[in-house]
C-alpha cells in the first residue's frame, strides 16, 4: 500500500478542484444529491412527447440511480433497461447504462449467490470498453465500481491497490472528481483489513474533499465507516467519544433521510444505536433502535454496505442466523452449521462456548472423528477445527472472520470455507464445501499454465529457425542474382511470410481465448490503412486476372484513435480470402461513414457461400474442405477482433453471386495529435558500434549481415557471461542487441547485471526475441531493455528501432531492399 497516495490525492484535488457541471441533466442532479428534484425532472422528461432521445436516456439513467440508492432495485433495472435500449452500442451512454446495471447487480445481490462476482465482471467489461474508446469519465466511473465489487468479493488488499491505481490515474489526467469516491472505498477496504488508523486518515481526507465538491452518496458512506472506526477504538463510558461519533453520523443521517435512501439509513441509525449501547447511553440507544425500525418499515431491508455493527457482509439468511442463532439454524442445509452459546464463569467473564445446535451436515462431518463434542475447547482439537477456536471467541465478542481449510473426511479430502459469525449470545460456525471450486480453479490454473508454456516454447522453437530462413533469404535477395535465382528467392520469402502469418494466427487465437489480447489506442489514418491493405493485396489479384479496387470516403481523411495494426489485420484477412475464393470478376474494399460510425466492406464476385454454411465459416479451423483453403483461423480471428473493437462482422452471400463481409466501428477523433514522420534526408547509414549477444550461429549471421549493410561495426558474443566480461572492459558501444533465451545467464539477467556496469546505465538495449506472448515482452521491459525486435524481423523494423533509440535518422527503405 502506498502511504503517500492519500496526501498526493488531497494536494492535487485542492490545487485544482473539479468544476461544477455547466449542464443541469438528471444525472448531474443525482450526483449532487438532489434526488427529489432529479425524480421530478426525469419524470417530466419522460412524459413530454417533445423530449429528445438524449434527454430520455439521461432521464432513465438518473431515475435508475435514484432508485438504486433508495433500495428500489426492480425500478432501477427497468429504467436501466429502457436507457440501454435507446443507446448505440459502445457509445458513452451505453457504457453508462452498463455501469448502472452492474451497480444494480452489486447492491441487490450477495456474495453467496454469485452477484458480487458477476458485478465485478460487468464493471471490468465496462471499463475495458471505455478504455478502448477513450471515454475518460465512464472509465473512471467503472473503475469505482470495480473497486467496490472487489471489496464485495473479499479481496480487500487488491481493492486497496486498485483504488491507489485509480487515484494515480485521476491525478495524472486531471479527473479529480472521482478522487473522493476512490478514497472512501480505499478507507473501507483498509478498515476491513484491520488497518484502522490508516483507514481513518484516508476517510478524513475523503470527507474534507467532499466538503469542497459535494457528493452526498459518498459522503454518507465515508461518514458511516468513519463512525464505525471511531467506535472500534473507543472505551465503554467514553461519552465524549460517543458525541463525536454521533456528530459524524447525524450528518449522514440527515442526507440519507432527505433523499429517502432507506437502506443506508437503516445502517446509519443502527450504528448510532450500537454506539450508544457500547459506550453507555442506553436511553438514546433505544430511541435509535426505534428509528431504525421505522427506516426498515419504509423499505430499508436491502443493506448494501460491506460493514454494519462489526459484521461482515452476508446474505439475508446468514444475517438472521447471526441475530437469532438456534431458532433458524435448523433451516440451513446442506453445509455444516454449528451454533454456540457463550458460557461465563462465576465473575461473569467468558470462559468457553457450548454447542447448542448442529445441523445434520455438521454432525456427519464431526462424527467422522469418532466423538460428539459439546464444548469449543474440545471441538477445536479436531484437526480441521484447529485454530478456529480463537476465531469463534472473537466472533462471540462481535468480530467476524473467515478462512479456508483442507479437511480429511470419510469421503476423502475436501476443502471448506469456515466462517465465524457473531450472534446475540454466542457465535455461529458455518463451513461451506468449496471442494469443486478449489479443484476447478487448480485445474484451470494448471491448464492455463501448461498452455502458455506450450505456446511460448512453440513460438520460440519455430520462430528461431524461421528467422534464419527469412533473414538469409533477405540477404540473398540483395545480392547479385540472375532472374531465375531471384524468382526462387522470392518464392522462399513468400512461403516464409505465409508460415509466419500462420504462426501468428495460432498465437492470436490463443490470446483471444485466454482474454489476453489487448487493443492499442493510438492515432492513425483510416485512409492510409485502406490504401496499405490495397497495395499489399493488389499484386495477388492482378496475378489471378481480377479487377481490384478500393475506395475511402473523403470525410475519413482525419486521424482517429484505435488499433491500426489490428484493423489492418482484419481487412487483410477479408481481402486475401476474397481474392483466394474469387476466380473471375472483381474484389472491392471500401470505407464509408454510416450512422455515425465507419462501415468497412469487402465484396467479391466469387462463388458465394451456401446459407447453411455461412455461420460455420467463422468457426476456428473451419476450411470447408476447399483445396485453396488456409488454416481456417482468419475469419474466426477477424470476428473476435471486430467484437473487441465494439462491432460485429456480418456476412451476406448467395451461391453464384459472391459475398460481402461488412462491419461498423466507432472511432474517436485524434484531437491535437499530429503524425510523426521520420526524415529520409539524413545519413543513409547508421554507423553504429553494436554489441550483439546471440548464441544461434545462423541468427547471428543474419543480424550481422543486416547491420553491416547499415554501416555498423558488430562484435558478437555467444552468451550473457561473455557479454558481461566484454562490457566490464569496454563501454564504448552505441547499442546492445540481446537475444533473450541464452545458455547460462539469459538475456534478461544479463541486462539487469549490465545496467550496473559503468557506461551501460542508460545504453540502449534491444531484445531480439522469438517469443511473441505479451508476458515475454513485458519481461523484457521489466529487466531494463528499451525495445524489442520480434523474430523473424524485417530489416526495416530493425533499422527503424536502432535509429529511434540512437537518435539517428530513419534509414531509407531503398537501402534495405
Amino acid at each position: 500500500m502506498d502511504g503517500l497516495i492519500v496526501s498526493q490525492a488531497r494536494d492535487a484535488f485542492l490545487k485544482c478542484p473539479p468544476a461544477l457541471p455547466q449542464t443541469t441533466t438528471v444525472l448531474d442532479m443525482v450526483s449532487r444529491g438532489e434526488f427529489e428534484i432529479a425524480t421530478r425532472g426525469g419524470a417530466s422528461i419522460l412524459q413530454r412527447p417533445s423530449s429528445t432521445e438524449e434527454e430520455r436516456i439521461d432521464a432513465h439513467l438518473g431515475l435508475a440511480s435514484v432508485a438504486l440508492h433508495q433500495g428500489r432495485f426492480p425500478s432501477a433495472l427497468r429504467h436501466q433497461e429502457a436507457a440501454q435500449a435507446l443507446t448505440k452500442p459502445n457509445s458513452p451512454r451505453h457504457v453508462q447504462a452498463n455501469i448502472v446495471h452492474a451497480w444494480c447487480v452489486l447492491l441487490a445481490g450477495s456474495l453467496e449467490d454469485g452477484s458480487f462476482h458477476a458485478a465485478h465482471s460487468m464493471f471490468e467489461r465496462a471499463e475495458s470498453i471505455a478504455r478502448n474508446f477513450g471515454y475518460a469519465s465512464e472509465r473512471a466511473a467503472a473503475h469505482v465500481g470495480l473497486v467496490d465489487s472487489m471489496i464485495g468479493v473479499g479481496r480487500h488488499m487488491e481493492a486497496v491497490g486498485l483504488a491507489d491505481q485509480g487515484i494515480r490515474k485521476c491525478i495524472e489526467f486531471g479527473h479529480h472528481d472521482t478522487i473522493p469516491a476512490l478514497l472512501t472505498l480505499r478507507g473501507t477496504a483498509m478498515m476491513d483489513l484491520g488497518y484502522r488508523q490508516p483507514a481513518i486518515e484516508t476517510l478524513e481526507v475523503a470527507l474534507e474533499l467532499l466538503q469542497v465538491r459535494r457528493r452526498p452518496v459518498w459522503e454518507i458512506r465515508a461518514r458511516l465507516n468513519l463512525g464505525t472506526l471511531f467506535l472500534y477504538r473507543s472505551d465503554e463510558g467514553d461519552l465524549k467519544a460517543l458525541e463525536k461519533i454521533l456528530d459524524i453520523l447525524s450528518e449522514a443521517e440527515c442526507m440519507a433521510l432527505y433523499n429517502r435512501a432507506w437502506p443506508i439509513l437503516v445502517d446509519i441509525r443502527g450504528m448510532m444505536a450500537r454506539a450508544c449501547e457500547e459506550l453507555g447511553d442506553a436511553g438514546r440507544a433505544e430511541i435509535y433502535r426505534g428509528s431504525q425500525a421505522e427506516a426498515i418499515e419504509q423499505g430499508g431491508r436491502m443493506h448494501h454496505l460491506r460493514r454494519t455493527f462489526f459484521e461482515e457482509s452476508r446474505s439475508g439468511d446468514e444475517r438472521i442466523l447471526v441475530e437469532k442463532g438456534l431458532r433458524v439454524a435448523k433451516d440451513l442445509d446442506p453445509n455444516p452449521c454449528i451454533v454456540f452459546r457463550q458460557l461465563r464463569d462465576g465473575s461473569g467473564k467468558p470462559c468457553d462456548l457450548q454447542v447448542v445446535y448442529r445441523n445434520p451436515a455438521a454432525i456427519s462431518l464431526i462424527q467422522y472423528e469418532g466423538h460428539c463434542y459439546r464444548l469449543l475447547s474440545e471441538l477445536e482439537k479436531v484437526p480441521h477445527c484447529a485454530g478456529f477456536g480463537e476465531m469463534l471467541r472473537e466472533a462471540s465478542l462481535g468480530d467476524a472472520s473467515t478462512d479456508e481449510v483442507e479437511v480429511e473426511t470419510a469421503a476423502g479430502c475436501r476443502f471448506f470455507r469456515r466462517r465465524a459469525l457473531p450472534s446475540d449470545d454466542g457465535a455461529v460456525m458455518l463451513m461451506e464445501d468449496i471442494t469443486a471450486l478449489v479443484l476447478q480453479v487448480r485445474s484451470s490454473s494448471r491448464l492455463a499454465k501448461a498452455k502458455s508454456e506450450f505456446l511460448a516454447n512453440m513460438s520460440h522453437e519455430i520462430r528461431t529457425p524461421l528467422n534464419g530462413v527469412l533473414g538469409l533469404a533477405h540477404l540473398m535477395a540483395r545480392s547479385e542474382l540472375d532472374d531465375q535465382q531471384r524468382t526462387w528467392i522470392q518464392g522462399v520469402l513468400a512461403s516464409g511470410d505465409l508460415l509466419h502469418r500462420v504462426i501468428s494466427d495460432v498465437l492470436d487465437t490463443a490470446k483471444i481465448e485466454g482474454g489476453k489480447l489487448e487493443l492499442a489506442h493510438e492515432p492513425f489514418s483510416i485512409s492510409a490503412i485502406i490504401h496499405e491493405t490495397a497495395a499489399l493485396n493488389e499484386p495477388a489479384a492482378r496475378e489471378k486476372g481480377l479487377d481490384f479496387c478500393s475506395y475511402v470516403d473523403p470525410s475519413l481523411q482525419k486521424l482517429v484513435l484505435g488499433d491500426a495494426p489490428r484493423l489492418k489485420q482484419i481487412l487483410g484477412n477479408l481481402v486475401s480470402n476474397a481474392i483466394r475464393y474469387t476466380h473471375r470478376g472483381n474484389v472491392r474494399l471500401t470505407a464509408r461513414p454510416f450512422a455515425g460510425r465507419v462501415r468497412f466492406a469487402v465484396e467479391d464476385t466469387g462463388n458465394g457461400i451456401a446459407e447453411d454454411r455461412q455461420e460455420r465459416v467463422f468457426a476456428a479451423f473451419e476450411t470447408g474442405g476447399l483445396p485453396e483453403s488456409g488454416t481456417g483461423l482468419g475469419l474466426a480471428i477477424s470476428r473476435s477482433l471486430v467484437g473487441l473493437m465494439g462491432g460485429e462482422l456480418q456476412l451476406r452471400s448467395r451461391l453464384g453471386e459472391g459475398s460481402a463481409f461488412t462491419f461498423e466501428l466507432d472511432f474517436m477523433p485524434a484531437q491535437d495529435v499530429a503524425p510523426v514522420f521520420a526524415s529520409a534526408n539524413g545519413p543513409r547509414m547508421l554507423n553504429l558500434r553494436v554489441l550483439l549477444v546471440e548464441d544461434n550461429d545462423v541468427n547471428a549471421l543474419v543480424a550481422i549481415g543486416h547491420l553491416e549493410r547499415l554501416g555498423c561495426t558488430v562484435a558478437r558474443m555467444v552468451d550473457g557471461e561473455e557479454a558481461l566480461r566484454v562490457a566490464a572492459l569496454d563501454s564504448d558501444w552505441d547499442v546492445v542487441l540481446m537475444d533473450v533465451r541464452l545458455p547460462g545467464i539469459d538475456g534478461l539477467q544479463a541486462t539487469r547485471l549490465m545496467r550496473r556496469v559503468a557506461g551501460f546505465e542508460a545504453m540502449p538495449v534491444v531484445a531480439m526475441t522469438a517469443g511473441a506472448l505479451t508476458e515475454e515482452r513485458e519481461a523484457c521491459f521489466t529487466a531494463g531493455m528499451n525495445a524489442y525486435v520480434s523474430k523473424p524481423f524485417r530489416p526495416q523494423d530493425l533499422a527503424d528501432t536502432l535509429g529511434r533509440l540512437t537518435n539517428r535518422n530513419r534509414v531509407p527503405a531503398a537501402l534495405l531492399s
